[in-house]
């Protein structure tokens, strides 16, 4: 794939989600302006699905790397090209400042912010 816009001629599966967190394709290939009136969707309400239907041929899933990886690693998936684009929502973890955290919390504290990294 030479840009976004040439996935344009393949379905495109489209998860129907009301969370603004998920990236659908509207928002994806708007910010690499393509032309959204030749898109082909083919629209689920459930990802899970959606994976299965891309692992099927039935068309082209947008995936986040913790959701893919594991796919495209034992050849059920493959990606198209090297297009990203940063997920619009943030997560934050907070503690009380005045509270210590137990021992356990501070290694799960520790650990969600070494994976944050990656």
């Amino acid at each position: 794939m030479q840009h976004p816009q040439d996935l344009l001629q393949f379905p495109l599966l489209q998860l129907d989600s009301v969370d603004p967190f998920w990236t659908g394709w509207e928002v994806w290939l708007r910010q690499w302006n393509c032309d959204l009136r030749r898109a082909n969707y083919r629209r689920f309400n459930n990802y899970v699905v959606a994976l299965q239907a891309a692992e099927d041929n039935q068309g082209i899933v947008l995936g986040w790397d913790s959701l893919v990886t594991g796919l495209i690693q034992r050849g059920k998936l493959f990606q198209l090209g090297e297009f990203e684009s940063d997920a619009p929502g943030s997560f934050y973890l907070t503690w009380d400042a005045n509270r210590p955290l137990s021992e356990s919390a501070g290694r799960l504290r520790d650990w969600l912010v070494e994976i944050g990294k990656q």
